[in-house]
């Protein structure tokens, strides 16, 4: 028996011989049917999470359990990605043997392009520029750029943007698709920026003479400096970090020099100086001389440092004196 509603039976039991027991009076209670309400058609954007409710779920024994395609589960909604246009159906079951029911709707997929970012440079010294371009097959893609450096633009797929600072930069884009889809992503550490170096130096002896003209020279350049090109002019030049060179010792004067430092992206930096050779006045009288034409001694001479080419000098005879 399957009655469609509530009934009232009445049951005699005959045996064999013809005797009868009752009427036995049953009454049999029918449940409403399940009832659900139809899902609704709905529309999303790729890899976008899409809410689904079932709703209006009424009769039976109230003990309801929904399967949307992996199995019974007591809850009554879903959270999914949906990677293509589809239906998708959710069966309503309860506790007893109520006929179960299901209501299925159309998911529309709206498809995006794939993110694909580049740039015509990522590394090198500030101020660094930098051209970046969205790879865009609709046309009409509208793009939030975010430098990582504090600075934003709204705008279309190309994007020019200059980094004053050092560091390393993520660029972060929000995409709005022609077909009302936004994506989000994140490009980590995409750029990278160094700062220039500065050129200095320092020598020593400070100043020097052309008693000392051996001139040592120190480089005080930062940061990471791995390369020198140092240009003493006719002196020549050097690659050393640190050279030594002799300058003149017979007279004084100044002498420029050239240091070009670099980092390992070859950018550079330049000092130019001068190094001062002081004179040092000194004068070398004889104490004696031998004016005897034996051919040694014979003369009585000065010398020294800036003395003027003409000097007269007075010779007094002591023979005799006491």
């Amino acid at each position: 028996m399957s009655p469609a509603a509530a009934t009232q039976y009445t049951v005699v039991a005959i045996d064999a011989n013809g005797c009868a027991i009752g009427p036995v009076g049953a009454s049999i209670d029918v449940r409403p049917p399940l009832s659900l309400d139809p899902l609704t058609s709905d529309t999303t954007c790729f890899n976008i999470p899409l809410a689904l409710q079932a709703s209006g779920y009424s009769g039976g024994d109230g003990a309801y359990l929904f399967n949307w395609g992996s199995g019974p589960q007591p809850l009554d909604s879903i959270v999914t990605l949906v990677p293509s246009s589809t239906n998708i159906c959710v069966t309503l079951i309860d506790g007893c043997e109520t006929p179960p029911l299901t209501s299925c709707a159309w998911v529309e997929v709206l498809q995006v392009p794939p993110i694909r970012l580049s740039a015509d440079t990522t590394i090198g010294c500030v101020p660094l520029s930098v051209q970046f371009a969205l790879r865009d097959t609709t046309g009409g893609a509208m793009v939030h750029w975010r430098y990582g450096d504090g600075n934003e633009l709204v705008g279309d797929s190309v994007s020019a943007h200059t980094y004053a600072g050092a560091g390393n930069f993520t660029v972060s884009l929000t995409i709005a698709w022609p077909n009302g889809c936004v994506s989000d992503t994140s490009f980590a550490n995409m750029v990278s920026t160094f700062t220039i170096p500065i050129a200095q130096a320092t020598w020593n002896p400070r100043p020097a003479t052309i008693n000392d003209p051996v001139v040592r020279f120190m480089d005080l350049s930062i940061p990471n400096v791995v390369s020198w090109q140092w240009d003493f002019g006719a002196f020549g030049t050097s690659d050393e970090r640190d050279p030594v060179i002799e300058y003149p010792n017979d007279i004084g004067g100044a002498y420029p020099f050239v240091l070009v430092v670099a980092n390992a992206l070859g950018c550079t930096d330049t000092l130019r100086a001068w190094v001062n050779v002081d004179d040092e006045f000194m004068v070398w009288v004889p104490n004696a001389f031998t004016p005897n034409e034996e051919g040694g001694n014979e003369e009585f001479f000065i010398s020294g440092t800036d003395l003027r080419p003409r000097a007269s000098s007075s010779l007094c005879s002591i023979a005799g004196a006491a």
